[in-house]
C-alpha cells in the first residue's frame, strides 16, 4: 500500500531531524539537473543533510577508495555568512560563490520504498550517504568543460543557475527552519549520471595547481 504524505509535511520533519544535530557538514539537493526535470520532478527540490562523519575533504583521491560502489560528480557551494544574509535573490546574486569540487557516494534505504517518490525521497534524507568535496575552490567553467567532457563522461545540465539554485534552497531553510549555518557546504544534484566505482578515476591537481580528471 502506498503511503500518502504531502511534500511540506516531509520538509516539516526533514527541518525537525536536521534541528536535532550541531554537526552537519553539507546539504545535499536532489531534483536540479535536467534528467530529473525531464522524470517530471517538481520545482519544489527534494534535499537531505550529510554528517560530518560522512563528509571528506581531499586535495587528491582516487574512486577505488570510496566505500560505496557508486558516486556522481557535483558541485558544492560554500554558505558563507553574506549568502545566509541575503534578503532577495538580486542581492545574493551579486555575491560570488565559492564553488569546490564534489563526488557524492548516495546510499538508498529500501525500507521507505512504499512512500510516494519525492516526499519518500525526503524522509530519505535524498537517500545522503557519503561526500568527499575538494579543499580547493575550482572554477565551473573548467569542472564542466575539461574535467568532464574530455573525458567522455557524459554532462548533466542543471535546470537553474547555481545562484538561482542556492537562493531557493535558502527560502526553503528559512520556510522549513532548516539548520542552515555558515561554513557548511550546498551540493547541487549530479550533473553526472551514477559512475561505478570500478571506472577508477583519479582526481589530483595540474602544475597550475586547477583539478583534472584522470580516467585509468
Amino acid at each position: 500500500m502506498s503511503i500518502e504524505l504531502e511534500i511540506h509535511d516531509a520538509y516539516g520533519i526533514l527541518g525537525y531531524y536536521s534541528r536535532l544535530h550541531e554537526n552537519i557538514a553539507s546539504w545535499k539537493l536532489g531534483g536540479t539537473n535536467n534528467s530529473a526535470g525531464a522524470a517530471g520532478c517538481p520545482s519544489l527540490v527534494t534535499l537531505g543533510f550529510i554528517l560530518d562523519r560522512d563528509c571528506n575533504r581531499f586535495e587528491e583521491l582516487e574512486t577505488s577508495n570510496f566505500p560505496d560502489d557508486h558516486f556522481e560528480v557535483e558541485v558544492a557551494v560554500k554558505l558563507t555568512e553574506d549568502l545566509l544574509k541575503a534578503t532577495s535573490a538580486q542581492q545574493m546574486s551579486s555575491i560570488e560563490l565559492q564553488l569546490f569540487l564534489a563526488l557524492e557516494c548516495p546510499r538508498f534505504d529500501a525500507s521507505l520504498g512504499k512512500l510516494n517518490s519525492i516526499s519518500g525521497e525526503i524522509l530519505k534524507n535524498c537517500s545522503s550517504g557519503t561526500i568527499h568535496i575538494s579543499h580547493d575552490t575550482i572554477a565551473l567553467l573548467r569542472l564542466t568543460r575539461e574535467l568532464i567532457g574530455n573525458n567522455k563522461i557524459e554532462f548533466i545540465g542543471l535546470k537553474k543557475s547555481l545562484s538561482e539554485i542556492v537562493w531557493d534552497f535558502l527560502e526553503m531553510s528559512r520556510i522549513y527552519d532548516l539548520n542552515v549555518k555558515p561554513g557548511q557546504f550546498l551540493s547541487t544534484g549530479g550533473l553526472t549520471p551514477l559512475i561505478l566505482k570500478k571506472t577508477l578515476i583519479k582526481i589530483c591537481r595540474d602544475k597550475s595547481g586547477h583539478y583534472i580528471f584522470d580516467l585509468v
